[in-house]
C-alpha cells in the first residue's frame, strides 16, 4: 500500500473505500463530493477514514471538512496491510469526539480506545477482514500485491495473532488444528499447525517457532513449515482458512 504501507498515504485511503463500498454494496463518489465517499443502495452516505497502525493507538483521522454524510467509517490498519480495527460510527457518535482545527478549517478526530470502542459505533472489523481477503478488481490489484510481499511465514503468524486477538478459534477447530491429517489437508503444511507445550519434548525445534502463542488459555507452539513456491503454495490453504474463521 504505497509509502503508508510501502508507497503512498493516499493508496491506503482508496483502498479503505474500495472495502467500504463492497461492505456496504454501494458505490464510490467523485472525489469532487467533500462530503462523502461511498452512497450505499438504500442512499445512506459514508465518510471513509482509515491510517496504518503501529504499536498503541496514537495520532488522529485526517481532516473533516463537511459532515454531510450519515456514518464515518474508520478503517485503522497493521503496516503489512492487514486490518486491526474497523468501525460505522454514526455522525451523532463522531461528532462527540471531533475537536475543532482552525489551522486545517474542519474538525479532527483522535484515535482512541474511547472512540474505538465507543458501544453506539457498529463493529465492522470481522466483515472488513473477510472482504480484505477476497480477490479485488484492477484498481486495487497493485494494493493487494504489496499485502503478498510479505513471506508466507510472517504473514501466517501476523494473521493468527489477528485471530488470537479476537478469540475466533474454539474447541473444535483447537482440537483440529493440532491433527496432523487435518493441518495437512487445510493448510498443505507437512505437520500440525498447533503443538500443545505440554507435549515439548516431542517437539523438533525445526519444525516450530520457539515463543508459544496462548489459544483458549493453554500454551502452543506453531509450525514453522510454510512454503511459498512452485508446486508447494501454502499461502493460498491458509487464506482459504482465514475467510471461514472471519466470517
Amino acid at each position: 500500500m504505497k509509502d503508508e504501507l510501502g508507497r503512498t498515504s493516499n493508496i491506503v485511503g482508496e483502498y479503505a473505500e474500495h472495502l467500504v463500498k463492497d461492505y456496504v454494496g454501494g458505490e464510490l463518489l467523485p472525489p469532487s463530493n467533500k462530503s462523502a465517499d461511498v452512497k450505499a443502495k438504500d442512499g445512506r452516505l459514508y465518510q471513509v477514514k482509515s491510517r496504518k497502525v503501529k504499536g498503541k493507538l496514537t495520532g488522529s483521522l485526517g481532516i473533516i471538512r463537511s459532515w454531510g454524510f450519515d456514518y464515518l467509517t474508520v478503517i485503522l490498519f497493521d503496516e503489512y496491510g492487514g486490518v486491526l480495527y474497523a468501525i460505522s460510527s454514526p455522525k451523532k457518535v463522531a461528532k462527540e469526539y471531533a475537536k475543532s482545527n482552525d489551522l486545517q478549517n474542519g474538525d479532527v478526530i483522535s484515535i482512541t480506545q474511547d472512540f474505538i470502542n465507543d458501544i453506539r459505533n457498529i463493529n465492522i472489523t470481522n466483515a472488513i477482514m473477510k472482504i480484505n481477503l477476497q480477490e479485488v478488481d484492477e484498481s486495487v490489484f497493485e494494493i493487494k500485491e504489496e499485502i503478498l510481499k510479505i513471506p508466507i511465514g510472517k504473514y501466517v503468524r501476523l494473521k493468527l495473532n489477528e485471530v488470537l486477538g479476537k478469540e475466533l478459534i474454539n474447541e473444535e477447530e483447537l482440537k483440529k488444528m493440532q491433527d496432523l491429517e487435518y493441518s495437512k489437508f487445510t493448510f498443505g503444511i507437512q505437520f500440525p499447525f498447533f503443538k500443545s507445550v505440554k507435549s515439548i519434548e516431542e517437539v523438533k525445534v525445526s519444525r516450530y517457532w520457539k515463543e508459544p502463542v496462548t489459544v483458549l488459555d493453554e500454551k502452543y507452539f506453531v509450525c514453522s513449515e510454510w512454503y511459498e513456491r512452485e508446486g508447494n503454495n501454502d499461502r493460498p490453504y491458509f487464506e482459504e482458512w482465514l475467510s471461514k474463521i472471519v466470517k
